[in-house]
């Protein structure tokens, strides 16, 4: 490891001098400037861990690179050469506002997770050269389009809070898709994902959602075993449910079905967050569910619900 203390924060600090025999990883942390990393072409390591350096070597040339770290380092550009290893790359909390400051990404077609969070990122078109992709990692940045997510198809985990997205329907091409983080956008309408049961978590607090048809998807998991639920269902606990709100599906309009299966409502322990919703919280406090077609929630279903709050199945 290649670490410096703040003491040597001082001096310029502009090029190692240095062998690496057997070492496969490069930590280096704290130098003021940072230009060349020619050295490593000449040694076996695989991954480069950069973090809090400044003036940090636009471009990086390593064939044999693996993983590649540059972390809080006010990075403006770089540009990747010849890395067709490359798998792991993170450039989070950077000073990147696009992605074409990553010169020659879309030729990184062998990453499997990416991280460009913490940035001033807008425009992600050139992710969807990126066909191998795993784990995604974009949060806290200003994207308001993921059209270009749509061909991410392998991808498994994606974590976007904290943008501008209104809409999520490139979200339902994603048949591999295991959890999602849209936490702290735009979003109005999530009905564009009914249907998308290969989501299993999902997250959706502080949105502006008007539109639950979504939870058919819950109703459908607890009455059919083969189901793959969704489990963490977290959607805005800060805000006041309306019975406009309440517009799940036909799924819903019997909920004696639910009263009649309490065996199987204890699957409701998977959706671990669901009673701090603002549905719960309205049902439990009206006594009474709307819909468009009839009124389906009871005294019965509601005690059902707070037996199980109170036992260890509770919804938290």
């Amino acid at each position: 490891m290649l670490q410096q203390n703040e003491a040597y924060n001082k001096k310029m600090i502009k090029k190692f001098n240095i062998k690496v025999a057997k070492q496969r990883l490069l930590e280096i942390q704290w130098c003021s400037e940072l230009t060349d990393l020619d050295f490593v072409t000449q040694t076996k390591i695989s991954e480069i861990n950069i973090s809090e350096c400044c003036n940090i070597v636009p471009v990086v040339s390593l064939k044999q690179l693996m993983e590649l770290s540059i972390k809080k380092c006010k990075l403006e550009r770089i540009t990747l050469v010849n890395m067709q290893q490359l798998l792991h790359l993170d450039l989070q909390n950077n000073s990147l506002k696009s992605i074409q400051q990553i010169n020659q990404l879309k030729n990184q077609v062998n990453l499997t997770y990416l991280d460009l969070s913490g940035n001033q990122i807008v425009d992600i078109s050139q992710l969807r050269f990126l066909s191998k992709l795993f784990e995604l990692y974009l949060e806290k940045n200003e994207i308001a389009d993921i059209t270009a997510l749509n061909n991410l198809k392998k991808l498994q985990i994606l974590h976007i809070y904290e943008n501008k997205i209104v809409n999520v329907r490139p979200l339902k091409e994603l048949q591999n898709l295991e959890y999602v983080d849209l936490c702290n956008n735009l979003i109005v309408d999530i009905s564009t994902l009914k249907g998308a049961k290969f989501l299993q978590n999902i997250k959706l607090k502080d949105n502006k959602v008007i539109n639950l048809e979504i939870a058919e998807n819950v109703m459908d998991a607890i009455f059919n075993e083969s189901s793959d639920p969704f489990y963490f269902l977290d959607l805005y606990p800060q805000q006041d449910a309306t019975e406009e709100d309440i517009r799940f599906s036909k799924k819903i309009d019997n909920i004696y079905k639910i009263y009649d299966s309490a065996r199987r409502i204890k699957r409701l322990r998977n959706i671990m967050y669901l009673e701090q919703q603002r549905v719960i919280k309205y049902c439990l406090n009206q006594q009474q569910l709307q819909t468009h077609h009839q009124i389906v929630f009871t005294n019965k279903i509601i005690n059902l619900l707070s037996q199980f709050r109170d036992e260890e199945c509770y919804l938290k």
